[in-house]
């Protein structure tokens, strides 16, 4: 049921991801990315990192410091 996996650093994806249009890639391919870099799935790291992220964007979007 794998459908994308790093191995040594390097991020592999299987052709089933190419089947479910760009914005499933792009998000398991940004998941996969994020692993590259240290965070593990189902890991508090990985979900801060990734509310930290929303929030500094929307407020730059917004233009409203938080």
């Amino acid at each position: 049921n794998v459908i994308a996996y790093v191995h040594q650093n390097m991020i592999y994806l299987t052709e089933r991801i190419f089947d479910k249009g760009m914005f499933f890639f792009t998000t398991v391919l940004l998941e996969e990315h994020l692993h590259t870099v240290g965070h593990e799935d189902n890991s508090r790291g990985l979900q801060t990192y990734l509310l930290e992220q929303v929030i500094t964007h929307s407020s730059k979007r917004f233009k409203e410091p938080i």
